[in-house]
């Protein structure tokens, strides 16, 4: 699903719904290392996230993102980006971005609940620590 020209082909929603799934087993696995180093960590991680991550949302903050934090945070290429292939902790990025732009939303609100959650992830993902290394 490229969003590239600011369209989304909804022909591949069961690979959009597994995307979801993938997002919330990552930073379920985040909360888990949270819980397991700090018991008193305040970290929100519930039946939210399967309310938080659906397709349609994703379809919807990926959009928003493009549509109007792209030209502010151009920090990937828009014409090559697609949902389906997108590295997961730049997917969640740019979803829980794209959720800002929601004020109202009450989907968009409990995103916020996991932007630490996403931070714990995404800085101890593989790729992150080997670029850290380099």
């Amino acid at each position: 699903m490229s969003v590239g020209q600011g369209s989304f082909n909804l022909d591949n929603q069961g690979v959009l719904v597994h995307r979801g799934i993938e997002m919330i087993a990552e930073l379920s696995l985040s909360y888990d290392l949270i819980k397991k180093n700090n018991p008193e960590a305040q970290v929100s991680f519930n039946t939210t996230a399967d309310s938080v991550f659906t397709e349609a949302n994703l379809v919807q903050f990926v959009q928003a993102y493009f549509s109007r934090l792209h030209a502010y945070i151009p920090i990937i290429h828009r014409p090559t980006f697609q949902i389906e292939t997108a590295p997961l902790p730049l997917l969640i990025s740019i979803f829980l971005f794209g959720s800002l732009c929601y004020a109202s939303q009450d989907a968009a609100i409990s995103a916020r609940d996991f932007f630490d959650l996403a931070e714990v992830y995404i800085f101890s993902h593989l790729t992150f620590r080997r670029i850290l290394q380099q």
